[in-house]
């Protein structure tokens, strides 16, 4: 189980350089404990609550910003 945490967290950080990379705006977090479908299954806990501000402020900050021509 954790060599495939492992796994998918390499995974994620070389998709958000990616996505750096090519311009795209990302914010990476890393969970430590989180499972696969970890917010969903604990939803209620304190870590599942972070998780979610940090995606709603992420996600808040990304629709202010001025579109690009």
């Amino acid at each position: 189980m954790a060599v495939a945490a492992v796994a998918q967290q390499a995974e994620s950080v070389a998709y958000a350089d990616q996505l750096w990379a090519d311009g795209g705006a990302c914010e990476l977090h890393v969970w430590p404990g989180g499972t696969h479908a970890w917010k969903v299954l604990i939803a209620d806990s304190p870590m599942a609550r972070q998780a979610a501000s940090a995606r709603s402020g992420w996600l808040g900050r990304l629709l202010a910003r001025p579109a690009s021509a």
